[in-house]
C-alpha cells in the first residue's frame, strides 16, 4: 500500500475561527521544506485533523497535503532555506485570521491526554499581542545566544531586555494587536535580509524574534500565559515519519483497549530537551 492511499483522518468540519471579545481563537500554521520536514508535517496535519484544527503549511511540495482537508497549503519556493521563513507562514495564517500559532513541522499531538482537554487546548483564545512558549534568560540560554542580532537590533534603535528576548521558537503565537504585528513582521523581515545578505541560514530567529517582540509595542505575554493554554504540554517534538502513523495509530488503540494507556505527565513539558516527557 503506497503512503498516499493510507486511510485519511477522520476531519471534523471546521467554522472560520471567531474572535470572541478580546480573545481569538487561533489558527495554526507551520513551515515544511524538503521530503523529509514534509513527511513529519504530515503527521502534525493528521493529527490536528483528528479534532478538527486547521493548520496553514508553507511548504515546497504542496502535493504532499492536497488530501488533508485541514491544511491550508501555501506553495512556496525559496532559493535556499532560512528559518526565517517561518515569518512567511505567520504571515499568511494572519491573512486569513487575526490570531496565528506556529508550531514546527517535527512536532505531533501528545498521547495519554484525555480528548476534552485537548479539544480545548487546540481551540484556547489568545488575547491579543505576542505568547512565547519559552523565554529563557541571557544565563539560562547558554550557548543559545546571538550578540551580533542583538547588535542589529540596537542598530535600529530597538531597546529591550537581554533577560526576554530569547525566545523558544518551536512554539509561538501572534494575535493582531491594532497593527503592531505589522510592525513584528516588518522587523524581522529585516532580520531575515540581513541573515540572507551574510549567507546565513536564519539559526537564532528565537532572538530575532524576541527582539521583534520587543520592538513593535506588542503585549508581550509571558511563559505561563502560553502555558495555561496547555500547548506546550501537549505538543510532542518527536519527528515522527507520517508513514508510521498507521502503526502508531493502532498500537494505541490497543494498549487503550487493555486499558494500558499511560497518562501523559502534565507537570513535564513534551516540547522542551530538558524536562522533556516520554
Amino acid at each position: 500500500m503506497g503512503e498516499d492511499s493510507l486511510p485519511l483522518p477522520r476531519t471534523k468540519a471546521v467554522s472560520r475561527l471567531s474572535q470572541v471579545g478580546t480573545l481569538t481563537m487561533s489558527l495554526f500554521c507551520t513551515m515544511a521544506f524538503g521530503e523529509r520536514f514534509a513527511s513529519q508535517a504530515r503527521y502534525l496535519v493528521a493529527d490536528l485533523g483528528d479534532f478538527g484544527a486547521r493548520i496553514v503549511v508553507l511548504t515546497d511540495h504542496p502535493e504532499r497535503f492536497r488530501r488533508f482537508g485541514n491544511a491550508v497549503v501555501c506553495p512556496h519556493y525559496p532559493e535556499k532555506f532560512s528559518y526565517h521563513l517561518k515569518r512567511i507562514a505567520v504571515r499568511e495564517t494572519l491573512m486569513l485570521d487575526p490570531s496565528a500559532t506556529f508550531i514546527d513541522a517535527d512536532g505531533v499531538l501528545r498521547h495519554g491526554v484525555p480528548r476534552k482537554l485537548m479539544q480545548r487546548a487546540l481551540f484556547h483564545r489568545f488575547s491579543p499581542g505576542f505568547h512565547g512558549s519559552k523565554i529563557r534568560t541571557i544565563e539560562e540560554a547558554g550557548s543559545y545566544v546571538y550578540p551580533k542580532k542583538e547588535a542589529l537590533g540596537r542598530s535600529w534603535g530597538i531597546a529591550f531586555d537581554r533577560d526576554a528576548i530569547t525566545y523558544q521558537e518551536m512554539l509561538f503565537n501572534l494575535t493582531r494587536e491594532e497593527g503592531r504585528e505589522e510592525s513584528f513582521l516588518d522587523i524581522w523581515d529585516r532580520f531575515a535580509l540581513a541573515a540572507d545578505a551574510a549567507g546565513e541560514n536564519g539559526s537564532g530567529e528565537g532572538t530575532c524574534i524576541g527582539i521583534a517582540a520587543h520592538g513593535s509595542g506588542l503585549t508581550l505575554h509571558g511563559t505561563n500565559h502560553m502555558d495555561s493554554s496547555l500547548l506546550s504540554k501537549f505538543f510532542w517534538h518527536c519527528a515522527l515519519d507520517y508513514r508510521w502513523r498507521p502503526y502508531h495509530q493502532t498500537r494505541q488503540r490497543l494498549l487503550s483497549a487493555f486499558g494500558l494507556v499511560k497518562n501523559a505527565d502534565l507537570e513535564k513539558s513534551a516540547l522542551y530537551r530538558d524536562g522533556m516527557a516520554s
